[in-house]
């Protein structure tokens, strides 16, 4: 998964949409996030289907990504779970891949 250096993050109460840098030679990619735990098609790598969903819990925005790919022997996939947090001006997300995780933080600009 490609880090983000920039991201813009708009709530309302029936989704989220969250646009990144994370596109091809850094152009802006938007993922939109259902909140009502249906899962939605999001951008992913070439080849791959992408999907995912989300929910609010405790305060946070957990999204389930899941990218499948189909394999010279049957599908392959892999899940990562990012669970996005703010405290005042500061946005966290932990990001989950099987045993690997990290710790992203971004600071609000402006």
């Amino acid at each position: 998964f490609p880090l983000a250096t920039t991201l813009v993050i708009k709530v309302s109460p029936a989704e989220v949409v969250v646009e990144s840098d994370t596109g091809s030679a850094r152009s802006i990619q938007t993922s939109t996030y259902k909140l009502d735990g249906s899962s939605t098609n999001v951008p992913g790598p070439l080849g791959w289907e992408t999907s995912a969903k989300a929910a609010i819990d405790g305060g946070r925005l957990v999204v389930t990504i899941r990218r499948s790919i189909e394999g010279p022997n049957g599908p392959i996939g892999v899940n990562v779970t990012d669970a996005y947090s703010v405290d005042g001006n500061v946005l966290t997300i932990e990001r989950t891949q099987g045993r690997n995780s990290q710790k992203l933080v971004y600071n609000k600009a402006g």
